[in-house]
């Protein structure tokens, strides 16, 4: 196909299925190098069937020549074996609309933050602008739906220049991670009796509600506006879709569980979250919650106690680490770790945060005012999409 130079003749397309399963099996050759494309697409279909896929939350998106839209408009399961040629996909991505809440002044109010994920142009289509093409369009789209303003996330695998230059910021990106042959945790918490209570698949929503609840109140000693996106059950049943998909394939068979699979812990004063991936052997951990009117000593101890519990469920899945995105609030109670732990700079992953106010045009805040005047709280693995 000839390059296309008019961009603005292009149309940004909500992907039906199958040209969003098309876009997936276009992806599949970068992200999905270590499954079959029988199975990468079966864990795309397992995370469709989640909460967090419905049709209100979950948009993906297609950059296409108009002439080429109308060849899609086919019934679902429809074999398309030469629809990626002949009505090629320029670019692509993914948008989750999802609840969030910013704290300014003591006043809480219902906010969104629209993660984005999934950018992804064919080797044959770049250099060409088409992803910039894509992400400006999106981004247009996202203050149309939302003219009260908001928020907008995602984690850049490129580095921190080309989403920058569009209007989403990076921000400060560490890791946790814990080796699990190396780790060991210290025994504060165990000489302070801490209660260890693991969470089975059910966890309840008022626990959702207070983890989200609580990451605001670690903000509360800053004079910027804070912002967290909500924790529910949709994103941890998505996440749990991810890691069961996997754990069904016969390449990981080594990594079923030999007791049941927890989700998570609570002990007085804080909790986890977490999800294991068996490719790249990781046990995620999705959220992390420290009381901050704790003394820094119990702070530790908490801390010790649910990084304990998850390296036990990372040794049920026989998996080799544990990494955990640092949200600013983690800095002061990660200063002194115990063996087998570490923090350092992520090289990809790099948070990144858009603001937009109301009735805003495009985004209303460049880098130097996004940390000036906003702290995203919560800005950890659950974030992700």
């Amino acid at each position: 196909m000839a390059t296309i130079t008019n961009l603005s003749a292009l149309v940004l397309v909500r992907c039906n299925k199958p040209l969003h399963i098309a876009a997936t099996t276009i992806n599949h050759a970068e992200w999905g190098k270590r499954l079959p494309l029988p199975d990468y697409l079966g864990r795309e279909k397992a995370l469709l069937s989640t909460p967090m896929s419905s049709p209100a939350i979950h948009r993906s998106w297609a950059l296409m020549h108009p002439d080429d839209v109308a060849k899609w408009n086919v019934a679902e399961g429809t074999d398309l074996p030469g629809a990626a040629v002949d009505a090629p996909i320029l670019a692509a991505c993914e948008t989750f609309s999802r609840r969030a809440v910013e704290s300014s002044n003591g006043t809480e109010k219902d906010s969104v933050m629209v993660s984005l994920g999934s950018v992804f142009v064919g080797e044959r289509h770049r250099g060409r602008g088409y992803a910039k093409e894509l992400m400006v369009r999106v981004r247009e789209w996202m203050v149309r739906e939302y003219p009260a303003g908001g928020y907008s996330n995602l984690y850049s695998d490129i580095g921190p220049k080309f989403y920058a230059r569009l209007g989403w910021h990076v921000l400060p990106s560490l890791s946790l991670t814990g080796t699990v042959a190396d780790m060991a945790v210290a025994g504060h918490h165990q000489q302070m009796n801490l209660q260890v209570t693991l969470l089975q698949s059910a966890v309840p929503e008022s626990l959702y509600a207070s983890l989200t609840y609580h990451a605001l109140q670690a903000a509360t000693s800053t004079k910027k506006k804070a912002v967290v996106l909500a924790l529910d059950s949709g994103t941890v049943a998505w996440f749990r879709a991810r890691s069961d998909h996997y754990l069904t394939l016969p390449q990981y068979a080594a990594h079923r569980p030999s007791t049941s699979t927890k989700v998570g812990a609570t002990v007085p004063g804080g909790a986890i979250l977490w999800s294991v991936l068996p490719e790249p052997s990781t046990l995620y951990i999705l959220a992390l919650r420290i009381d901050p009117s704790l003394s820094p000593i119990d702070q530790s101890a908490v801390r010790d106690a649910l990084l304990s519990a998850a390296a036990a469920e990372a040794r049920n899945h026989k998996l080799a680490k544990v990494t955990a995105y640092l949200s600013a609030e983690h800095n002061q109670v990660m200063e002194v770790l115990s063996a087998g732990w570490t923090v350092a700079p992520r090289d990809s992953s790099l948070s990144s945060l858009m603001v937009w106010g109301k009735d805003d045009s495009g985004p209303d805040m460049d880098a130097a005012q996004v940390a000036e005047s906003v702290v995203w709280v919560g800005d950890e693995r659950y974030a992700w999409v």
